[in-house]
């Protein structure tokens, strides 16, 4: 489908966006060290921008780690359950995550939203607009909640191929 290979391309370039702001969190902590180490000179707003890149970062690329399947997983139950009943606790846990993604997507962006028509400030060694900051928030939570909906398409699928399969394992058999 094409909105698919779209929304894929899409998480691809936030990701490696992330990326980038990674390295320029790198090198700006390189640049404060190296000021403060030479040149007796400290810049405090490297410090505030690499704490919003660390922000960027995580919301930026959440959904393309989901994609990947990279989160960190405890498999304790997972490991030792027949096949239908991975599939089914796939299913189940991803609806609940997918649920609580679109409730915290509503509210932050009701709340970046308020932000901007506030015109809310950052004041700290830097002024910014803390509407714009927070804009990443909801769209990264939206991403994830998308990339949840296809987790929990995918597991569906899986099921109904499963039952296919096995027709007989439906009624508990």
């Amino acid at each position: 489908m094409k909105i698919t290979k779209y929304f894929d391309r899409t998480i691809t370039a936030l990701i490696f966006l992330a990326g980038v702001l990674l390295v320029t969190s790198m090198l700006l902590v390189n640049y404060e060290v190296f000021m403060r180490y030479f040149l007796n000179y400290s810049a405090a707003w490297v410090i505030e921008v690499c704490e919003l890149i660390l922000l960027f970062i995580t919301f930026l690329g959440a959904a393309w780690l989901l994609r990947e399947e990279g989160h960190v997983t405890v498999d304790i139950v997972h490991s030792h359950l027949n096949q239908k009943m991975r599939i089914a606790l796939d299913i189940g846990t991803s609806i609940l995550a997918l649920v609580a993604c679109l409730v915290l997507t509503w509210y932050s962006a009701a709340s970046t939203v308020d932000h901007l028509q506030r015109e809310a400030t950052l004041v700290r060694s830097l002024t910014l607009p803390k509407g714009m900051l927070m804009v990443v928030i909801p769209v990264g939570l939206l991403a994830v909640s998308i990339q949840f909906f296809r987790r929990t398409w995918g597991y569906i699928q899986n099921w109904r191929a499963l039952m296919t399969e096995n027709p007989g394992t439906e009624k508990g058999k």
